[in-house]
Parts: C-alpha cells; structure tokens; sequence
C-alpha cells in the first residue's frame, strides 16, 4: 500500500477504467520503490506496446511555430527563434511541394493540407519574418497566400473553402 500511496494509484485506476498513472508530488528518494518498479516495468513489458502516432501535422506545428517566435519575442531565448526557424524551414523544405502544403508528413509528405494548414503557416511564416527580418519568411507567406487564393477561394460567393475545388466533390 505503502507503493501505491506514494504514486497515487487507487484500485479503481486514478486515470478511469482501472488504470493507473504513476506519479509523485514527494520529495521522497524514489529508490526505496527501485524493485517494486522494475517489477511493474518487467508485467509492463509483456503487454502490446500502444501504437505512437509520429507524424508531423501541418497546422499543429505552424501553430508552434508562431508561439515560439512570440515567446522568442517575450523572453528572449534564442532556443525558441532557433526551433521555431528549424521547424518552418522543416515544412518549406519537406512538406511544401510544388504548389502544395502537405497537411501530414510521416515519411513523406502525405494528404493536401485544408485552408488551415495554408493559414497556419502563413501566420507563422509572417511572425518569423516579423521577427528576423529574413525576407525569405515573407516571400514564402506571400506565395502560400497566392496558393489559397487559387486552391480554396470561391469566386462565386466569397470567402474560402475548407478544402481544395478537387476534394470537394
């Protein structure tokens, strides 16, 4: 109990459904515990290891991109510029094709990005620029732009499309 008590399992599973997700806010030397958890890693070990899903979102990680230019902004740690540029030039140099954002990249670049993707990169290409003056940033925004005019824009009524005109049908 003694094991248990220190992190905070319970017998109905502290994260639902009977399962438990170790953890301690203790100050406690973990090392008294060392065999108990080995113990539980080694049952651990024999179960089917959840499926761990790599792949690389569009939008999720422009919109990284922008909350690390803006904290580089705030803080001044050059880590999150460092990453934020990495992370951009990542999706410039892997996942934008000839004319076409890729929403997914998992080994590859893989699904026409959504309107989403285009304007989350846009807006994270623009906060890079804002803050490196690397007028490359910009010019890559710009020509995203021209591409969602073209792939989403409904010249009809206005306004733009979630998706491209051949994935509307």
């Amino acid at each position: 109990y003694e094991l248990m008590h220190h992190y905070n399992m319970t017998r109905g599973g502290n994260i639902g459904f009977g399962n438990n997700l170790l953890y301690t806010f203790s100050d406690e030397d973990d090392a008294q515990y060392a065999e108990d958890l080995k113990t539980l890693l080694a049952a651990r070990s024999k179960r089917e290891m959840p499926f761990v899903d790599r792949a690389i979102r569009a939008g999720w990680n422009a919109l990284m991109v922008t909350s690390l230019a803006r904290a580089f902004n705030v803080l001044g740690d050059r880590r999150c510029l460092d990453y934020a540029m990495k992370t951009a030039d990542f999706m410039l140099d892997g996942m934008y094709k000839d004319g076409t954002l890729y929403r997914v990249y998992a080994d590859g670049p893989a699904i026409d990005g959504y309107f989403e993707d285009y304007s989350c990169l846009i807006e994270a290409l623009l906060e890079v620029y804002n803050t490196t003056q690397n007028v490359d940033y910009l010019d890559h925004a710009k020509g995203l732009a021209a591409d969602c005019d073209e792939k989403f824009f409904d010249r009809e009524h206005g306004g733009y499309y979630l998706v491209q005109a051949k994935d509307r049908d």
